[in-house]
């Protein structure tokens, strides 16, 4: 079974909003600052977009969210976002040669990538 690596971000210490100074220099790096560096650091240029689905929950409100690409060398690369702020989300990832249970903090993005099976 090919390793899988998890990168995770929570993001919920981090300001929803974003400010800067162009006098001073000051910058104030916001949620989507941090889920864009999952997609720019992992799907590397050249990735396709394949198909990921989430089954949720019956009654969830805020479901896990997945976008799935598979790379120019074979590699898989796949984010998950939880948008809940308050609930923690189990999620099962099942590709060919990989089966992972994981759990999703909540107002969190985590990527994980493996090797072609």
């Amino acid at each position: 079974m090919p390793t899988t690596r998890a990168r995770t971000c929570p993001s919920r210490s981090r300001p929803r909003s974003s400010s800067g100074s162009a006098r001073t220099g000051d910058v104030t790096y916001t949620d989507n600052y941090y889920t864009l560096a999952h997609f720019s650091r992992f799907t590397r240029p050249g990735a396709t977009r394949i198909a990921a689905s989430v089954a949720a929950a019956e009654g969830d409100t805020a479901p896990v969210q997945a976008s799935a690409f598979t790379n120019p060398d074979g590699s898989t690369a796949l984010v998950l976002h939880n948008p809940s702020t308050t609930v923690a989300h189990t999620t099962t990832i099942s590709a060919p040669g990989v089966h992972v249970t994981t759990k999703v903090a909540p107002d969190s993005t985590v990527t994980y990538t493996w090797a072609r099976p």
